[in-house]
C-alpha cells in the first residue's frame, strides 16, 4: 500500500510501519478456500475507526462484487461462503477475507485438473463497511492528499529502490491501491517454489516475497526534512491435497478415489500369498528330496 505526507506542522517519523498481504488458496474436493489477510498502515488522513464484520446488503454487495470480477477472468467461476472482517483506525485498516470458488477443475481419468489463470482478478467496486471504503482506499483517501503535493516545491518522489519518479506516477500509484487487487500474482505457478509434505500429503506452490509497492515521498526545506517511506511485501501460496504437478497456471492433481490404495493392497496381498506358496513348496521339496 502507500503513505504520503501531510504538508502540516507535524513532524512524521522517519520510517513508517510496513504494510504487507498473503494470499493462500487451498483446493481440495474440487472447490477452493481463498484466504486474504492484508494491512495498511498510513499518516497521510484520518481514516473512519471501524471493527464490524460484513454482513447484510454490504455483504451481498461484495460478494456480487466479487463474482462479477472472477467471472470477468472464467465465465464458470462461482463464489460462496463469504466473510469479511475489517478493522481500521486513524492511520490502519486490516482487513480479512475468506471465501469459496467453483467451476474450475474438470477429472481426467484417475487425476483432477485446475485451471487458475482465475486467480489474479481485480475487483473495482467501492465496497464500503460503514462509513469506510475499504476496497479502493488509494482513490478515496491516497491519491487526494499525494496530487495535492505535486505543486508543492522540494518534493521528491522515489520508486522502486528509491529510483526518483514524477509527482505524476507517484498519484497514479497511490490512486491504483486497492485491497481487492490479484492482478501482481505471478503467472505460470510452474515456476513458483514447489513442496510436498508426507504427513499431511498436501503439495503447495507459494510466491518469493516481493514488493507490490515501494514509495518514499521526501519534503526538505532549510528548516524542516520529512520523509515517508512505505512498501508491502506480498506473498501468494496454493495448497492440494495430495500429490500435485503443474504447467503453466493448471494445477493436476491425484484424484482420490481409493483406486490407487486398493491396488497397492492388492498387489501386497498377492505378494504375500506368493511368498507362501513358494515356503510352503520350497519345504516340501526339501523334504521329497530326502526321502
Amino acid at each position: 500500500m502507500l503513505l504520503a505526507i501531510l504538508l502540516s506542522g507535524v513532524c512524521l517519523p522517519q520510517v513508517s510501519k510496513v504494510a504487507g498481504a498473503t494470499v493462500e488458496i487451498g483446493i481440495k474436493d474440487h472447490t477452493s478456500s481463498f484466504v486474504v489477510k492484508s494491512s495498511l498502515f498510513q499518516n497521510m488522513t484520518k481514516l473512519p475507526q471501524t471493527n464490524i464484520n460484513i454482513s447484510g446488503p454490504a455483504l451481498l454487495e461484495a460478494q456480487s462484487a466479487i463474482q462479477d470480477s472472477l467471472k470477468s477472468r472464467m465465465a464458470t467461476l462461482s463464489v460462496s461462503s463469504l466473510v469479511i472482517r475489517v478493522e481500521s483506525s486513524k492511520d490502519w485498516i486490516n482487513t480479512t477475507t475468506s471465501f469459496s470458488v467453483d467451476g474450475f477443475t474438470r477429472p481426467e481419468k484417475d487425476t483432477t485438473w485446475m485451471n487458475l489463470s482465475w486467480i489474479r482478478f481485480k475487483v473495482t467496486s467501492d465496497l464500503k463497511a460503514e462509513n469506510l471504503s475499504y476496497n479502493l482506499i488509494g482513490r478515496r483517501y491516497l491519491l487526494p492528499i499525494v496530487a495535492s503535493l505535486s505543486n508543492e516545491t522540494g518534493m521528491k518522489y522515489y520508486s522502486p529502490v528509491f529510483t526518483p519518479i514524477t509527482p505524476e506516477i507517484a498519484a497514479a500509484t497511490a490512486g491504483n491501491v486497492s485491497a481487492f487487487d490479484f492482478s501482481g500474482v505471478p503467472s505460470n505457478i510452474s515456476s513458483w517454489p514447489k513442496s510436498f509434505d508426507a504427513n499431511s500429503r498436501m503439495t503447495s506452490w507459494a510466491t518469493l516475497a516481493r514488493k507490490a509497492l515501494d514509495l518514499k515521498i521526501v519534503f526538505e526545506t532549510a528548516n524542516v526534512s520529512k520523509t515517508l517511506y512505505c512498501y508491502t511485501v506480498n506473498i501468494a501460496k496454493i495448497t492440494v491435497q495430495g500429490h500435485g504437478s503443474s504447467f503453466g497456471d493448471t494445477v493436476i492433481v491425484e484424484a482420490s478415489t481409493g483406486i490407487q490404495e486398493v491396488g497397492m493392497l492388492g498387489t501386497i496381498v498377492g505378494l504375500a500369498a506368493l511368498g507362501f506358496v513358494a515356503h510352503y513348496y520350497g519345504r516340501k521339496a526339501v523334504k521329497d528330496s530326502k526321502k
